[in-house]
């Protein structure tokens, strides 16, 4: 996992995609770093935005990750349990 310097932050935006795609819309999705880590004790959280509003938080640990949407009710999923999502099997 590469790691940031002190006080830098890492910012990702993704504007939908394809060339001439209309519509679509941008989505931010940025992290905020005091210091290098490693994940163990601490989660890493990430906010999500779609157009500048705020859909929800991403929450990275050891044991897993969680979704938090803006209005409505948390969601986890062990690491086992979100590749197998991912990978379609679950």
């Amino acid at each position: 996992m590469p790691f940031l310097p002190d006080g830098m932050q890492g910012h990702c935006t993704n504007t939908g995609g394809h060339l001439g795609s209309v519509g679509m819309p941008t989505h931010d999705v940025s992290m905020n770093l005091s210091h290098p880590i490693t994940v163990m004790n601490v989660d890493v959280e990430f906010e999500v935005r779609s157009d500048g509003e705020l859909m929800g938080k991403v929450q990275i640990s050891r044991g897993g990750i969680d979704w938090m949407p803006f209005k409505s009710h948390p969601r986890a999923a062990s690491w086992e349990q979100f590749a197998s999502w991912m990978e379609g099997t679950a």
